[in-house]
């Protein structure tokens, strides 16, 4: 779907009555297609630009709809494919339409963040993190379905190719919405371009096998069952994924673990928990060479994300500011620090 498309399917769709009648008429068939019996109201939880989430009580616990925008409506495609491949990993869903994105998922726990229970963020991560990394080692071999099935390309190779035309919708979209945008930071980011495209090229040729990078891995993308038992956590919100370098993974949660915490960037526990996820992939290459790559992918990590921002504002009206419009620029200027973090704005 083109941008022009994407446009005229807002937010503002999904608080229409006759949205919500299709909607809710799609749950309860579902329902009723799998014999369990809605026993309350359907609530809107939340409304993006990029979603919207609804949430009723049946026979069977609680069910979760989640509505995609045409630009991610991807997820609704693989869902069913991480369920046959990551079964232990994710929440099956009992129904998708793919057609229009939807999903329809079973509650599948509470979120980590939401249940610490006494061990502090810094713990929750490092249990976290590796259980995490295995998952992407097993979904490797899976990169050609997920691509098939939607997932954009990201990886080290098409990097290069990437960064150009972000920073030529990034202009574009200044123009074309008044936002003002620095020209003196687009003409920096533009003469970083060589060391962008040295850094893709050493993960390219780099021993580690390209995977999805979930790409918005925090502790409230996290689920743990009632039991509260970790071996049974579960990744959830696979809207932003890309296939990319796995070690990209890293950016958003040492940033959230930062944020949490307050702790500095270069605190030992950040390269604990990083250490945690690189062990998974120690049969591969020596640790200072995953530490290296884990540098890099988290740096290039920054060009994924502002693109992921700017696909989930597509559909955003241009005359409603969102308080997400300068996410893009500002995470595409990161590549300018010095160190993998950044600002912490978004």
């Amino acid at each position: 779907m083109d941008e022009r498309s994407c446009r005229t399917h807002g937010p503002d769709r999904w608080l229409t009555p006759s949205w919500r009648a299709d909607a809710v008429g799609w749950i309860d068939a579902r329902l009723t297609d799998a014999g369990i019996a809605r026993t309350g109201e359907v609530v809107q939880t939340r409304v993006r630009p990029w979603g919207t989430v609804l949430r009723t009580e049946t026979s069977d616990g609680v069910f979760w709809l989640k509505a995609t925008s045409p630009a991610t409506s991807f997820e609704a495609s693989i869902y069913p494919h991480l369920a046959e491949v990551a079964s232990d990993r994710v929440v099956r869903p009992l129904a998708v339409d793919t057609r229009r994105g939807w999903m329809l998922l079973p509650h599948g726990g509470v979120l980590f963040e939401d249940r610490l229970d006494g061990i502090t963020v810094v713990e929750a991560m490092a249990e976290v993190l590796p259980r995490y990394a295995e998952m992407q080692r097993s979904l490797a071999t899976s990169v050609g379905s997920f691509l098939e099935l939607g997932v954009a390309d990201w990886r080290p190779v098409s990097i290069p190719r990437h960064f150009d035309a972000l920073l030529r919708d990034i202009a574009d979209d200044a123009r074309n919405s008044q936002h003002h945008v620095d020209i003196a930071t687009l003409r920096k980011i533009a003469s970083h371009r060589d060391t962008i495209n040295k850094w893709a090229e050493e993960l390219d040729v780099g021993p580690i096998p390209v995977s999805i990078d979930h790409n918005d891995l925090h502790l409230k993308s996290v689920l743990l069952p009632r039991s509260g038992d970790v071996d049974l956590l579960k990744f959830i919100d696979w809207g932003d994924c890309v296939v990319a370098h796995p070690f990209a993974s890293l950016l958003m949660p040492l940033r959230e673990t930062v944020r949490l915490t307050g702790i500095e960037p270069g605190d030992t526990a950040l390269a604990k928990l990083r250490d945690s996820y690189l062990e998974v992939f120690d049969d591969l290459a020596p640790r200072r060479m995953l530490v290296r790559l884990s540098t890099l992918a988290c740096n290039l990590g920054k060009v994924v994300r502002a693109w992921v921002f700017r696909r989930a504002l597509l559909h955003q009206p241009q005359d409603k500011p969102h308080r997400y419009d300068a996410a893009p620029l500002h995470w595409l200027s990161m590549v300018l620090d010095d160190d993998w973090y950044g600002s912490p704005q978004f």
